[in-house]
């Protein structure tokens, strides 16, 4: 379907085949010959993301075919995220990895506050919002352990990106909705309608 795309449109592209470390040799040049039959493209790559092989020829081309243009965004910067809402994501994702089965999908992190302290470092409040009430319990764990190894697990990371000290608090709240709630989806510039 995208072969008969790119066909449709004339379009120039290459062939990237990956996985490569999971099949034979013989495999590989049979598929590539039937998909070159298909559409001429410009340049073949064979890779395999597990084992980095061919990564650097397909990234040096990749780096060939960019037009040439000004930065848009500051090379020193992280992320195109406020580092609050950055604060909140590294909590969020620390909850998913530390939780497993546990884990309440129905779960947001929200940045409350953020104060910066006159010895450089900076006082971040985060909250956990959960849909249901039963689901704190699973979060914050026996008596606060396991919100506690995750919200350490999240300060260390922060202060290794932002390379200064962090001071983390955390807390699970109950809202119920919370999904619903427009102002929510406001703060990351994203329409609640569409």
């Amino acid at each position: 379907m995208i072969i008969a795309k790119l066909v449709q449109q004339e379009q120039a592209a290459a062939l990237i085949l990956n996985k490569i470390d999971l099949a034979t040799p013989e495999q590989v040049l049979v598929r590539t010959a039937e998909l070159s039959k298909l559409f001429s493209f410009e340049k073949v790559f064979m890779i395999s993301a597990h084992t980095g092989s061919g990564l650097s020829d397909l990234k040096s081309w990749l780096a060939q075919k960019m037009p040439l243009g000004p930065y848009l965004f500051d090379p020193s910067d992280l992320s195109d995220l406020p580092v609050r809402l950055l604060a909140a994501e590294i909590l969020r994702e620390k909850l998913f990895l530390n939780l497993h089965q546990e884990l309440p999908y129905q779960m947001t992190v929200e940045s409350e506050s953020w104060v910066e302290r006159e010895d450089g470092s900076a006082e971040v409040r985060l909250s956990v919002f959960v849909a249901k009430e039963g689901h704190r319990g699973i979060v914050l764990g026996k008596r606060g352990q396991t919100l506690k190894r995750i919200s350490q697990a999240a300060r260390k990371e922060l202060e290794k990106v932002l390379e200064r000290r962090i001071h983390l608090m955390c807390h699970v709240k109950y809202r119920k909705d919370w999904m619903n709630d427009k102002k929510r989806y406001s703060a990351w510039n994203l329409d609640f309608n569409a």
